[in-house]
């Protein structure tokens, strides 16, 4: 199998000043106490925690952001495969694209500007996408109806999570 060998770990023992990532704000170097590096690695232990093997699919359903980078670089390089979803998209394009990946898990955010990201997801009939195990929301918290949906929601808290290394 293909393993793969991040450019980002390279460049950051290269260059520990320069910048990782630049989104907004926020700024992630490698001498900083979290950096880019540790995010990706607390992610991709996050998902192996959740039972996320090589050839999973995992739906990306989030705005651009820092979290979507080291979510998509933790997914690389756990093997799994990274379904980015248009955040414009609603409930028939979302469903079509979650059963045709079979995702098992789904980031999301509750609601994001004019977007109510759950009231979208809970149009879809959940016996129509059997792979879907979870639902995760990204920079958010519970909301107050969580009983309400078809799948578990739960937050992406990396603080407790093990950060798992992988061979440069």
């Amino acid at each position: 199998p293909l393993v793969l060998n991040f450019p980002i770990n390279k460049t950051n023992k290269l260059t520990p000043e320069n910048a990782v990532s630049l989104c907004e704000e926020i700024k992630w170097a490698i001498n900083q106490p979290i950096d880019f590096t540790d995010q990706v690695d607390r992610t991709l232990g996050w998902l192996k925690e959740r039972g996320i093997q090589r050839g999973d699919a995992v739906a990306l359903w989030i705005v651009n952001s820092v979290e979507w980078i080291a979510l998509f670089a933790a997914i690389a390089k756990l093997g799994a495969i990274a379904v980015p979803v248009n955040t414009r998209y609603r409930s028939e394009e979302l469903a079509h694209i979650l059963a045709s990946s079979q995702a098992r898990i789904l980031f999301t955010h509750s609601s994001y500007r004019r977007i109510n990201f759950l009231e979208i997801l809970s149009a879809i009939d959940a016996s129509t996408l059997p792979h879907l195990k979870e639902v995760v929301l990204v920079n958010d918290s519970l909301p107050l109806t969580s009983g309400s949906y078809s799948w578990p929601i739960s937050i992406l808290d990396l603080s407790k999570a093990t950060p798992l290394r992988e061979p440069d």
